[in-house]
């Protein structure tokens, strides 16, 4: 499980134990843990069946998304159909049928292979609110937009907002395209209205920041994100080091309750730095972005080639692309926020929600030949190629979901596995751990309940395969009242004390270090 999983599961468990302090997170947007913190409550799994219940929420928003492409593809063949009036002779779209074979194909294989249904993270939740706002759209566009409608569509902005915080800007975007583009008749009233909206469903999570983390502000995370990869200046306020002889300790210590503090709130440890704009840092994030892009769609660039062969079917090409302009408001809002990502950072996972209905609005923009022949030659192409991006799927075998096949992906499971083996140990959960170097791949510590407030860095690491580590060490640790320290399966150690644990070691803080 990626560490963000694990982060919005302990979010959502604090919401649970009615933690409301540190429930709130200027990071983590809440949506996503609400539904988590539901599951939970409804389910209540035990530590093995964790990770499949999770998987009921994604599955249960992978179905809302498709009843939200459903809703977006309704609405595009309405404006269409009104667009279609407007055609020169012998002008025709692409037929219905086929947009929308590539609109499922597309949404099929890329929440598979890109978003990875299996993992806890909201980028599903925020591909349906970006659907079901791109179906909201054409309403504006067919002129059926009564005041309102503005309000509630500002609404539904706002629930995305609560989802993840790339859809605030995502929010502004779309809301200056339509005070541009729409045909309203009183677009600052609408607009107005639409903000007045949003307003009503964020401002209270805003305030809910404030109070709790004295941070005016709708979320942490671009800030965070943006220093990480384009640079910030000054000194973590909070941050504490011990220096030992051979060692340092990094503390973490806050809040407590959690699986891993420093990533849990990422806005109190990173008080105290700035961020700091740089013209060449900001063109170096662009060209590592750039490649993480075309990489992450390189199984779709066969959709370069449709484009083409359409275009050659097209007799009257000077028209071909007229059509894609219709879509304006949603294709600028849409490349507005993959820019933004480029600005950053890439993730193959935030990509769906954005290039899905991009690609999709592109190609049903497209004008080709009212001729029934070449409707048909084209209608073929669009939908062959869309069953060339499902072919992988259905070549593969289906999901064994038997209950041995179950049995023996618990078995396999490296995460569970290392919960199990420190459970054997006598490890419990609330017991405190820490790590040599910083761990990010702690699933087995959520499973177990613990809780990792510091990682040890060792300057020859190479010393712990020979000795046991240094006392003052361990005095330390258990000063903090630190259980065990966790090895990466990085060498073989063979000093006393460390027991093997799956893909790590482990060693347990004796009882005679405890310090009172």
């Amino acid at each position: 499980m990626e560490p963000d999983g694990i982060q919005y599961l302990d979010v959502a468990s604090k919401y649970l134990a009615k933690d409301w302090t540190n429930a709130v997170n200027a990071y983590w947007s809440p949506l996503y843990s609400w539904l988590l913190a539901v599951m939970l409550w409804a389910v209540k799994p035990s530590m093995s069946w964790e990770f499949f219940a999770l998987k009921a929420v994604n599955f249960f928003l992978f179905l809302l998304g498709l009843l939200g492409l459903e809703f977006f593809l309704y609405q595009l063949e309405r404006y269409r159909q009104k667009q279609i009036s407007l055609n020169s002779p012998g002008q025709a779209f692409i037929p219905e049928i086929a947009i929308r074979s590539l609109a499922y194909a597309l949404f099929i294989s890329m929440t598979i292979r890109l978003i990875d249904l299996t993992t806890p993270t909201p980028d599903i939740g925020v591909l349906v609110m970006t659907i079901f706002l791109a179906g909201l759209t054409f309403n504006f566009l067919l002129g059926e937009d009564p005041p309102l409608f503005y309000f509630f569509f500002g609404t539904i902005l706002g629930i995305g907002y609560l989802m993840k915080l790339i859809l605030l800007p995502f929010a502004v975007c779309l809301t200056a395209a339509i005070f541009i583009f729409a045909k309203s008749k009183k677009p600052k009233l609408g607009s107005l209205l639409i903000v007045l909206g949003f307003l009503c469903v964020s401002l209270p999570f805003v305030a809910a920041i404030y109070k709790t983390k004295g941070r005016l502000t709708f979320g942490y995370s671009a800030a965070h994100n943006y220093g990480n990869f384009n640079g910030r200046t000054g000194k973590p306020k909070y941050f504490r080091l011990t220096i030992f002889p051979h060692s340092e300790v990094f503390h973490f210590d806050k809040p407590e309750g959690v699986t891993f503090p420093y990533s849990y709130d990422v806005s109190y440890w990173d008080d105290g730095y700035h961020l700091v704009y740089n013209l060449s840092n900001q063109i170096n994030s662009i060209k590592k972005s750039f490649p993480k892009l075309c990489d992450a769609l390189a199984d779709y660039q066969n959709l370069f080639i449709l484009f083409a062969c359409l275009f050659f079917c097209c007799k009257e090409k000077r028209f071909f692309l007229s059509g894609i302009k219709d879509h304006a408001i949603l294709i600028l809002s849409l490349i507005s926020i993959l820019g933004a990502y480029l600005l950053i950072n890439i993730c193959p996972r935030y990509l769906p929600p954005f290039v899905i209905p991009l690609i999709v609005l592109i190609f049903a923009g497209l004008k080709i030949s009212s001729a029934r022949s070449q409707t048909r030659i084209a209608g073929f192409l669009v939908f062959l190629f869309s069953l060339q991006m499902l072919f992988p799927f259905f070549s593969s075998s289906m999901i064994d979901l038997s209950p041995d096949n179950v049995s023996r992906k618990l078995s396999n499971n490296r995460d569970f596995k290392t919960a199990e083996d420190l459970q054997k140990l006598g490890l419990k959960a609330g017991d405190k751990i820490t790590s040599i170097e910083l761990c990010y791949d702690y699933y087995w510590a959520r499973l177990l309940r613990l809780q990792y407030p510091l990682a040890v860095s060792i300057k020859n690491p190479k010393v712990l395969s020979d000795i046991q580590p240094p006392d003052e060490l361990l005095d330390h640790l258990a000063q903090n009242k630190i259980k065990a320290i966790v090895a990466k399966e990085v060498l073989p150690i063979t000093s006393p004390g460390w027991h093997r644990i799956h893909r790590y070691y482990a060693y347990l803080i004796p009882e005679k270090k405890t310090i009172f």
